[in-house]
């Protein structure tokens, strides 16, 4: 109830305070991370602490909700933007300074017992790869190759692999090659090294080197281990770290599966 001569706008501020908050809010958030990406910081663990804080923050300085369901999702929202903090993730100010940053080098190995010849293995490898079948459902969330060309026959040779992903929930089309070049090559195996990418994949890591090795077990059945060296670009490692060494295991044992598995 309004006393006699009070202003009702006194005790309920105009909704145009509260929409100068908002604007407020995303402009400062906004000019954080232009800061942060002119630095070569947007990848690194002060993104995910300084940008929820700064959000969090002006949103606390809004003027007090009028009614219940304005109160509870004004505190929601200010929760979520601070779950990073109750879970450690804005705590790191890992890929800020090389002091605070964990290793970022990695590499991944994977063997299967293939049913073939090691020199039958050995010329399906000299071919370009296989797009057939199916992917685990965790690779699908990751860019995904629509073509290949080229050769692994000679040292020198390329493999170029066309990636298509699509930002902002399926609104635009990024198309990108990873290009492999054999730098060793003999009757067991085959090592490419990665020579250029400008997929989307290089927002995620850095593909460092490919080897494939061949050690047969009897004649019909060879060994085949795939090893995978990437360098990790996201922070924080702990978050980061495990979601990207799950997903290049998938890919080597996908690569044993589609690329060194000859088709009977």
């Amino acid at each position: 109830m309004t006393e006699p001569g009070e202003n009702p706008e006194s005790r309920n501020p105009p909704l145009r305070l509260e929409l100068f908050f908002i604007v407020l809010a995303l402009g400062v958030a906004g000019i954080g991370y232009a800061l942060l990406r002119r630095n070569d910081l947007n990848d690194s663990a002060a993104l995910y602490l300084g940008v929820p804080l700064i959000l969090a923050l002006t949103l606390s300085l809004m003027p007090k909700s009028k009614s219940a369901l304005g109160a509870t999702m004004k505190g929601m929202t200010i929760a979520l933007l601070l779950s990073a903090f109750v879970f450690q993730e804005g705590y790191s100010l890992e890929g800020t300074t090389d002091l605070t940053t964990v290793p970022r080098d990695n590499e991944v190995t994977v063997s299967k017992i293939v049913d073939a010849p090691a020199d039958v293995i050995r010329a399906q490898l000299s071919m370009p790869p296989r797009l057939d079948g199916d992917k685990p459902v965790f690779l699908k969330i990751f860019p995904y190759p629509t073509a290949v060309s080229g050769q692994a026959a000679k040292i020198g040779d390329e493999e170029r692999i066309t990636f298509v992903a699509y930002k902002h929930i399926w609104w635009t089309r990024v198309q990108g090659d990873l290009v492999l070049t054999v730098s060793a090559l003999s009757a067991d195996g085959i090592k490419f090294v990665a020579t250029s990418d400008d997929s989307y994949l290089s927002h995620y890591l850095d593909w460092q080197s490919s080897a494939v090795t061949l050690q047969p077990i009897d004649a019909t059945h060879t060994k085949v281990t795939w090893a995978l060296a990437y360098r990790r670009i996201l922070d924080p490692s702990w978050y980061f770290g495990p979601m990207q060494r799950y997903a290049v295991q998938l890919t080597a044992e996908q690569l044993i599966d589609h690329v060194a598995t000859p088709v009977h």
